[in-house]
């Protein structure tokens, strides 16, 4: 087991004498440390079927437009020394987003009927009576599909319950890191 020993008074300290700019690279850097076990684990546990979600499992920073837009915070704008960052789904694949799947995932989903959305092209099989309808895996198409539903697979929450316990040191450790490569 690796032992780090820090001292976080020290780090304020450091912190403290720095510009803006410099302690938000820090904190973020401390931040981006401190994210790392739970990338590591959210992609192990996530479900893979194509691989998709577990390569979109990312850490980036929000900017205060973003973070006000989610509600993360009271007021509109953050402080000029905060930063955020989100964990998760949040990178594109193949030019695509996959969150919706990982959000389905996490929380599962009730069994429920499936009805077509727009116009079909059935037109060109000579069924233009039939205004909606569903292609079906083995051939043929139907108005509605009975969904069975799926069950709730929790790979987020466990990912946070299994490694919340060293967010503090591993941010801290990141700070750490970042201040002594600025000394140099």
């Amino acid at each position: 087991m690796i032992e780090v020993q820090f001292n976080p008074a020290d780090i304020i300290k450091d912190l403290q004498g720095l510009s803006g700019d410099l302690q938000r690279k820090a904190v973020r850097a401390g931040l981006t440390k401190a994210s790392k076990p739970f990338k590591d684990t959210m992609r192990s546990l996530a479900p893979t079927k194509t691989g998709a979600l577990r390569q979109s499992i990312n850490s980036r920073q929000l900017s205060a437009r973003a973070v006000g837009r989610l509600g993360l915070v009271l007021e509109k704008k953050l402080r000029p020394d905060q930063v955020s960052i989100i964990v998760g789904p949040n990178k594109r694949v193949s030019g695509r987003y996959v969150n919706w799947i990982a959000n389905i995932l996490e929380h599962g989903a009730d069994p429920h009927e499936i009805k077509p959305r727009g116009e079909s092209n059935l037109s060109i099989i000579g069924l233009r009576n039939i205004a909606k309808a569903l292609k079906l895996e083995g051939g043929g198409y139907s108005k509605t599909a009975s969904h069975p539903g799926i069950r709730a697979r929790f790979f987020m929450k466990r990912a946070w319950e299994s490694g919340n316990s060293q967010v503090e040191s591993l941010f801290w450790v990141g700070v750490q890191n970042y201040l002594r490569r600025r000394r140099r």
